[in-house]
């Protein structure tokens, strides 16, 4: 999963250290599968966690 971080911090007229923040995951083969990924994000950090 990618996120144009660049493009979003320039919609707020901001810059930013990471122009895209990538998630790479796998999702096992379960009988309905829910996943929830939050991504923390400021001008210079990105954090990710697999949600609950």
């Amino acid at each position: 999963m990618n996120f144009a971080t660049k493009e979003y911090f320039a919609r707020f007229k901001s810059s930013c250290f990471f122009p895209f923040a990538q998630i790479i995951f796998e999702i096992p083969d379960q009988p309905n599968p829910r996943y929830h990924f939050p991504l923390l994000l400021s001008p210079f950090s990105y954090s990710t966690y697999r949600g609950t």
